[in-house]
């Protein structure tokens, strides 16, 4: 609203008023009209930019939280036995409790045990893990080690560098016996 040689501008008693200096920034601080757009132009890119990484967070909380839907699942009941014979006769319901679980938790964790329990013979070890595996493999341990007491929480602290799925295995090999002898505990 510069239509001469002044400008208006708007008083609090709301009156319009003019003024002799132009509207060209700052007279205080010396700044022009283009520094002033210049800015104008900078702060606008910078907003867009904050909107777009707030945009990208909000994404990925979003994915994050259709991983975190196993926080609702109860966790399976601490599997404690003092006899031989009900650890037997309970470990196939827990075991199958458990790796649903598990397998909600983190979806590789179905493949991990999957390929473990095709090749219970062999041990599982961990040194060609990737980084991500290593994580896994280390969260299974500490999770066996919270839900397990009395005698098989000994055979996973027996086993070495919370290594999880080799723990899972050997309880699988001690509590899914092929013959009757073995699950009767006869040579």
């Amino acid at each position: 609203m510069t239509g001469f040689n002044g400008a208006y501008r708007w008083k609090p008693d709301s009156r319009w008023i003019t003024s002799s200096r132009r509207i060209t920034g700052s007279p205080q601080a010396g700044v022009n009209g283009a520094e002033v757009a210049l800015r104008m132009v900078q702060a606008a890119e910078a907003a867009a930019a904050a909107a777009q990484a707030a945009q990208a967070m909000l994404s990925r909380q979003a994915g994050d939280e259709s991983r975190s839907w196993w926080k609702l699942l109860a966790k399976p009941p601490v599997f404690d036995h003092s006899t031989r014979e009900s650890e037997i006769s309970s470990w196939k319901e827990w075991s199958w409790t458990f790796e649903q679980y598990i397998a909600s938790v983190d979806s590789r964790f179905s493949e991990d045990i999957q390929n473990m329990r095709s090749h219970l013979d062999r041990e599982v070890d961990p040194v060609d893990f990737s980084d991500s595996e290593k994580q896994r493999n280390t969260f299974l341990y500490s999770l066996l080690s919270s839900l397990v007491r009395q005698r098989a929480l000994l055979v996973v602290r027996q086993t070495t560098g919370n290594n999880g799925l080799e723990a899972y295995r050997t309880l699988i090999q001690q509590n899914e016996p092929i013959s009757k002898n073995r699950s009767m505990g006869l040579p």
